[in-house]
Formats: C-alpha cells, structure tokens, sequence
C-alpha cells in the first residue's frame, strides 16, 4: 500500500486515510488534550505524509514513523505558544515625544536621530538575537530562562547578548 502512494496511487491513499485517521486522531488527542486541536494536528500531519512519503524507509514500520510526524508536529505547536512573540512594532513605535533637559534643538535631533538609528539596527538584527534582547532587557528573563525558552545553551545565549551589545554600543558610539 505505502509503495502506491509513493507511486501517487490516490486511491491507496484514500486507504491510508482511512486505515490511521482514527488511530492518529486519538493519540493526537492524547498528545494535545483537545478534539479540536487534535483534528487540526491530524489534518497537518496527513498533509506532511503526503510531502515527505519517499523519505519512508519501508523497513520501519510506517505507523510508528506517522506517529513521529504527530508527535513532532505537537511538540512544534507546543513550543511556538510557549515562547513569546515580540512584534517589530515593538522596535518601531514612535516616541510621543523626545525631551531634554536643556530642549536644546540639536540636542533633540541628535536623541532623535540616535533612537531611530538603534531602532532600525535592532529591527535588522537576527531573529533570534532580537527575540534575546528582548527577553533580557525587557522582560528581565534570566539566561537560563532565555536558553530555555529558545532551546539554546546558556553559553549560546549570553555570547549572542554580548555581540548583539556590541552592534549596539558601535552604533551608539558612532552617531552619538
């Protein structure tokens, strides 16, 4: 049967469908403790075997490597709710307004120019590195919660802090 729907034989998989959406429905259900996000998880898997049918190898059992794909597709949306999500809004948003003491003219579009100049090198930063300064300066995580969060080593975490500090601080130091 798995040989005809790497062949692209619809109806073997039609067979498939029918032989594992109860089984895949409940472990996913098992797995995300909802009926509704189960379906949701059994529908993106059943897509995703679909995709990735020729990397099957046939001497494995083909209902343990479909579980796998459920299981990873859980473990994927578990984790993309789990981490926080920053917009670049955050990194965009308008002053309502810039003051100094002094309210010098200068001294006011030389604050302006550096802020809008380190808002557009940390909207270009990577990703993650964003999302790393974000979590340290802005919600005071600790590194062991940021690794833990981005499934990165301790180490991972503060050696990208520390060059994403550094761009930073260049660029302070250059238009300032």
């Amino acid at each position: 049967m798995i040989r005809r729907c790497k062949q692209g034989d619809n109806a073997a998989w039609e067979l498939v469908y029918q032989s594992y959406r109860k089984q895949a429905l409940a472990f996913a259900c098992h797995l995300s403790g909802s009926y509704h996000a189960a379906e949701d998880l059994v529908q993106e898997a059943f897509l995703k075997l679909v995709k990735s049918i020729n990397t099957f190898r046939e001497e494995s059992s083909f209902k343990r490597w479909f579980f796998q794909i459920i299981r990873n597709l859980d473990r994927d949306e578990k984790r993309k709710k789990k981490a926080p999500q920053i917009s670049l809004e955050f990194f965009t948003e308008k002053d309502e307004e810039i003051r100094v003491e002094n309210e010098d003219p200068q001294a006011q579009l030389d604050l302006k120019l550096l802020k809008e100049t380190l808002r557009k090198t940390i909207r270009g930063l990577p990703d993650k590195d964003r999302m790393i300064l974000f979590l340290r300066e802005f919600k005071d995580y600790t590194y062991r919660e940021i690794a833990s969060q981005l499934q990165l080593s301790v180490e991972a975490v503060r050696a990208r802090l520390y060059r994403t500090r550094k761009v930073l601080r260049e660029v302070y130091v250059g238009v300032s």
